[in-house]
This record gives C-alpha cells, sequence and structure tokens, in this order.
C-alpha cells in the first residue's frame, strides 16, 4: 500500500486521541511500497513534531525496509527515528524516549 497524507493524518490524529501527552510512537509499515511526500512533510510539521517523541517503524520485507530507509535518508523528520525489523526491538529503543 501508499502511505497517503490522509492515512499519516488520520493516525496521527487517533494517536493524540488515545494518548493526550507527547509519546514514542511504533508504526507497524508491511506491505508499504511507497509514501506521497506530503505525507512527509506534514510528520515535519511543529504540531506533529512536538506530539511524538520518536518514530519506531517495523518492516517486514526487503521491500518495505528499503521504501522506510529511503524515507529515512531523504525525509527523516526533526525527531529520533530507526527501522527494526521486529517490533520487541522497536519497543526497546522506544522506551529511551518515555518521559516520566
Amino acid at each position: 500500500s501508499q502511505i497517503s497524507l490522509a492515512l499519516i493524518q488520520q493516525a496521527c490524529h487517533k494517536r493524540l486521541e488515545l494518548i493526550a501527552k507527547p509519546a514514542p510512537v511504533m508504526i507497524v509499515a508491511k506491505k508499504v511500497i511507497g509514501y506521497d511526500i506530503e505525507a512527509t512533510l506534514y510528520l515535519s510539521n511543529t504540531a506533529v513534531i512536538d506530539s511524538n517523541l520518536a518514530y519506531a517503524i517495523v518492516t517486514d520485507s526487503f521491500l518495505t525496509d528499503f521504501t522506510a530507509r529511503e524515507f529515512v535518508k531523504y525525509h527523516k523528520p526533526p525527531t529520533p527515528v530507526d527501522v527494526f525489523h521486529n517490533e520487541q526491538d522497536a519497543i526497546e529503543w522506544l522506551l529511551n524516549f518515555v518521559k516520566n
């Protein structure tokens, strides 16, 4: 699937409904083959940056991993972001950004 601006906006709004304070975010990006530039720009929006402490992107295939790493390389938001192959490693990394 393609990550669109509408999908990113929906995910960000849902995250804020679940947790109203700044928090780290895990993105499970399975079977993602691309993303819209507007979606990446939205992630650099000040309100989004202030609410998301870090992004862990979990991939499940070579193509998804490549797409995620290209995103990080060329459109990295000013928030810590890394790519992982399993959710447990992503969670452990994200715990470094949890504020008490």
